[in-house]
Order: C-alpha cells, then structure tokens, then sequence
C-alpha cells in the first residue's frame, strides 16, 4: 500500500505544487485585504470602536502677574537724614523725627532719604499711580513738590526737590523717574534729601513700614 501511495504521489506532484501554490496566494491576498480594511485610527494605534475621546490640546499656563507692591524713592544705597515721628518709638529715633530751620520745631510726618557725604541724587516713584500735584520752587519752604495718586485711598508726596520730570495727568508705573533731591528751608539739618509722605484715606504712614507692601495691606500699618 505504501508503494501505491508513493507512486501516487510521484504521479500528482506537478497538480499539488499547484495546488499548495493558490492555497498561499489566496491566504496572502485575503490578509492584505484585511490589512487595507482597518480604520485609520486602528493603523495609527488609535482606540478601536471609538469609546476613548482624543486627548485635548493643553494651553500652557502663563504666570499671573504679581501686585505691585511699593518701593523706595531712592536707589543704589541710602541714609535716613529724617525718621518718622512715632510717639511709641524709641529716644534716638524721636530726636530724629523732628525738623527744624533753626527756629520752630514740626513732627516729621514722612521720611527723609538722602546719600552719604550729602550727593544729588535721582528720585523715583515708590508705586504706579497719577500725578495730581506739581507745585513749588527751589526758593519755596519744601523745595519743588510731587503729589501722587493710587490705588485705595493711598497718595504719596515728594519734597525738598531741586527739579521736576513728571507734569499733572502723567501715568506712571513704579521706579519712574520723578526728579532730583534738593534741600528744604523747613527741614535745613537734613541737607540734600528727598522727603517722602504717604498717606491711606488722609492717615500718615510711616514710608519705611510700607516699602514691600501692597496697597490694601497699608491699613495695618497706619499710624
């Protein structure tokens, strides 16, 4: 029986090659076909059948901008020629918030900020705001003087300027130049300075406890 099968075969080779040969082509033509049929988002290793949603595009998150908060009217290094008067403060600091042209005697209600060996210096806004005030002269008792408008009650004033750079309805943001130090015929021991006020809702602030601070926190340290 062996023999016979043998011979068979030997007889049909040429008709299975033949045959085998279509079984393949027909296997591979059937996958390519499969292949051609999937979804696009199938081939690009998307999900199947649609049930998760694409992702979404993200936007980057942009930093939000800080409140200003105020500044110093002088830079590259300062003294305190004049301190602000405050009845709870120490000895040394009482008899430094006392100015004096030789004559009479005024509680300082500000600050003056000057430079060592009494130089001329540039003055800057300490917080944005609108000049409301330009007024005065070199000659006046405060020099040349600067009144400026912010945000929630709060007005800061310039005095004992020997020039001015801003003009009433000027808009500034903070660290504009505003003018130069001067001398006051009210305040003649404090030599070449600049003397800084600023008041919340008409209340004096001492300009030290304010430096840092934003507007709305000044209430706390109203004197």
């Amino acid at each position: 029986m062996n023999n016979n099968f043998k011979n068979f075969l030997k007889e049909k080779k040429d008709l299975l090659i033949f045959i085998g040969v279509l079984v393949v082509t027909f296997i591979s033509v059937l996958g390519i076909a499969s292949l051609a049929s999937k979804p696009d988002d199938e081939e690009a290793g998307g999900n199947i059948g649609g049930n998760t949603p694409p992702l979404e595009e993200t936007a980057p998150i942009e930093p939000q901008p800080k409140n200003p908060i105020f500044h110093l009217p002088i830079k590259d290094g300062y003294v305190v020629k004049r301190d602000f008067f405050d009845i709870e403060g120490d000895k040394e600091v009482l008899a430094n918030a006392v100015m004096t042209n030789g004559k009479t005697f005024i509680e300082s209600k500000g600050v003056s900020f000057g430079k060592e060996e009494n130089k001329v210096f540039d003055v800057y806004n300490v917080y944005p705001g609108e000049v409301i005030d330009v007024n005065g002269s070199t000659e006046s008792v405060d020099g040349y003087t600067i009144t400026i408008k912010h945000e929630n009650g709060v007005v800061s004033m310039y005095s004992s300027l020997s020039n001015v750079n801003v003009n009433v309805g000027d808009k500034l943001e903070t660290n504009a130049k505003i003018g130069v130090s001067g001398t006051s015929i009210k305040d003649l021991d404090a030599g070449i300075c600049v003397h800084l006020q600023i008041l919340q809702d008409g209340n004096y602030i001492n300009p030290l406890d304010a430096i840092g601070k934003e507007t709305s926190e000044l209430a706390s340290v109203v004197k």
